[in-house]
């Protein structure tokens, strides 16, 4: 086990409190997580937000086929809310290679925002796709054969694990 359901939510607090820092200004801001583990993150990160910087929130998913995304329809599920000149942040549980959050932003690139930043719990830096996160709860140096698994739910049982 890398991180018990305690070191999770400290994490997830630690970021929340960064995301503050670098968006006091805003009025509002999005948060939008990769289905599924990267939408509990997001709603994880969206309570702590919630208790230290009373903006409005909004909450949305991007749905894709994480093994074949160009074999299937990218999904941008976000609020019925203008989005010009908004800020987002994409959200998913682990960064390994930078694929997914690469294709999960190809639907918000059309969008015209004020900017989009990339949270993840876990980073793995094994970068083959040009994705930097603005906010990580853990640095994990590991081998491209290891695999890393993100238990997140609603009932506080959050758990990460090194396979």
């Amino acid at each position: 086990m890398i991180l018990s359901s305690g070191q999770i939510e400290k994490k997830v607090r630690r970021m929340a409190y960064e995301i503050y820092e670098n968006s006091f200004n805003e009025s509002e801001l999005f948060l939008v997580g990769i289905r599924a583990q990267g939408t509990l993150l997001s709603r994880l990160l969206h309570q702590e937000l919630k208790k230290i910087h009373p903006i409005e929130y909004h909450l949305g998913e991007v749905v894709l086929d994480k093994k074949a995304p160009l074999e299937s329809d990218i999904v941008l599920d976000i609020p019925d809310t203008p989005m010009e000149g908004r800020s987002m942040i994409l959200v998913d549980d682990v960064l390994h290679s930078g694929r997914t959050l690469a294709f999960g932003m190809k639907p918000i690139l059309e969008l015209n925002l004020k900017s989009l930043q990339v949270c993840v719990l876990i980073n793995r830096d094994h970068k083959s796709f040009p994705v930097t996160p603005d906010y990580v709860g853990l640095s994990l140096g590991t081998t491209l054969d290891e695999r890393v698994e993100v238990s997140l739910d609603n009932k506080g049982e959050e758990l990460a694990f090194l396979i």
